[in-house]
């Protein structure tokens, strides 16, 4: 019987669904821009082939020119011409004036010192008592500094102011000059300026 023929089996298994066209274009397009950002990057920040230099020319980076440096005159441009002589040479003195070495010595006409904060003593040389007091007081008025007044232990000798460095000779005068008294001398026998009072002083 025909009819009654074996039924035929047919054969089922699972079945794969196909992809739209329409997406594996924009997925593939989208893998190709990812790509080319990541190498146009690359390019930019290694600076491969001088690349990143010329796109950043063309943004306009390097269109800004440095500041021009301005220069500063020099020394000699900006002295004045007195303050240098016909052979080159500065004078060190902006008015060409020449200036004085200060290690140069003092001219030997120059104004003696008188220091009258030194200390004077007074001695009597005489047996008139009160006559080295006397002298001090009179030099205390006249603006000296008094020391020691009393007796002097060597022999009776005139008026005279000595003094024990040659630096302090003006000094000396000076009191010779305030108390009329004409003689002065350099003694090594004193310490300090030293009126010795005589029997020519009458006070």
């Amino acid at each position: 019987m025909d009819d009654l023929a074996a039924p035929q089996h047919h054969r089922s298994g699972a079945h794969r669904a196909r992809r739209h066209p329409l997406l594996v274009a924009l997925l593939t397009l989208g893998a190709v821009a990812i790509a080319s950002a990541v190498l146009l990057w690359g390019l930019l920040t290694f600076d491969v082939l001088g690349v990143g230099d010329d796109l950043r020319q063309a943004g306009g980076a390097s269109s800004v020119a440095p500041p021009a440096a301005t220069t500063q005159p020099s020394d000699e441009a900006s002295a004045p011409a007195s303050a240098v002589d016909p052979t080159g040479e500065p004078t060190g003195d902006p008015t060409g004036e020449p200036t004085q070495d200060p290690s140069e010595e003092p001219s030997e006409d120059a104004e003696p010192v008188v220091d009258r904060s030194l200390p004077v003593d007074v001695l009597n040389s005489t047996s008139t008592p009160g006559l080295a007091a006397g002298a001090g007081e009179s030099l205390e008025d006249l603006g000296w500094t008094v020391g020691e007044v009393g007796n002097f232990d060597g022999d009776e000798i005139p008026t005279t102011v000595l003094y024990p460095e040659e630096d302090q000779q003006a000094t000396a005068e000076a009191v010779a000059e305030d108390l009329g008294v004409g003689a002065t001398e350099l003694s090594q026998d004193v310490d300090v300026i030293t009126l010795v009072l005589g029997p020519d002083y009458s006070g």
